[in-house]
């Protein structure tokens, strides 16, 4: 099979968020002007798993398959992009964090669709290119979700908060966060928290008051119209 710029920069995308279904695949990779269906995105798509880029598997509470990248992907887009460290496949999707990868992978397609974030580092980049954030003084613990260019041109830490957790909690990792973006080699200079519900967005938006320059708080449905929040469907 002879693969697209499209399709090479789909596998990457799968490799770095651990997993897609076809609607996260389609929105970001082929919807647009001329497509209105996800007919043409799910032929390619099989045919990327019938050469052994891609395989598919089912998570017991959605609906439809989603796919992991093989290690046919990792060894072709590396031997492709030789100055990127490339994430390595991931075998088999974590239930415990299933809702929140899939939650930040539509975050990712919405807001790269749309062209409003360009570079965008997954947390499973960020912690393979180990010495580069440690370099930031940014320790595993307090790594985000993923970093990113926006479109003004300076980088942003991107953290999505699913469940409620301590206020105590919540103000660790802010302060953590503004160390690293007081710092003049600072891995980014800006933080967005978006929060999955309305407790947790009044929390975020408390803690984060005192440093309007450095946060902003979005509700996940600014981001991900409600029709999609569930993938699969």
């Amino acid at each position: 099979m002879r693969l697209t710029p499209r399709e090479l920069e789909l596998l990457e995308f799968v490799l770095d968020q651990k997993f897609a279904n076809l609607e996260m695949l389609y929105l970001r990779f082929f919807e647009g002007k001329d497509s209105r269906s996800s007919r043409y995105a799910l032929h390619r798509i099989t045919l990327l798993k019938r050469h052994a880029f891609l395989c598919a598997t089912r998570v017991h509470t959605e609906t439809g398959s989603f796919y992991l990248a093989t290690p046919l992907t990792h060894a072709t887009v590396s031997q492709l992009k030789p100055e990127r460290s490339i994430s390595w496949p991931t075998e088999q999707i974590d239930p415990r964090t299933f809702e929140h990868d899939k939650r930040v992978t539509l975050c990712r397609a919405h807001r790269e669709k749309r062209g409003e974030v360009t570079q965008w580092l997954s947390e499973r980049r960020l912690k393979q290119e180990w010495s580069l954030a440690n370099g930031y003084r940014l320790s595993r613990e307090y790594m985000p979700d993923a970093i990113f260019t926006a479109s003004a041109g300076h980088r942003v830490a991107f953290e999505l908060e699913l469940a409620p957790k301590t206020r105590e909690r919540y103000a660790k990792k802010v302060s953590r966060f503004l160390e690293v973006m007081k710092s003049p080699d600072g891995a980014f200079s800006r933080a967005l928290y978006v929060a999955c519900s309305e407790p947790v967005y009044q929390m975020l938006l408390s803690v984060t008051r005192p440093y309007p320059e450095f946060f902003k708080v979005m509700r996940y449905e600014e981001i991900v119209p409600p029709k999609t929040t569930k993938a699969g469907e």
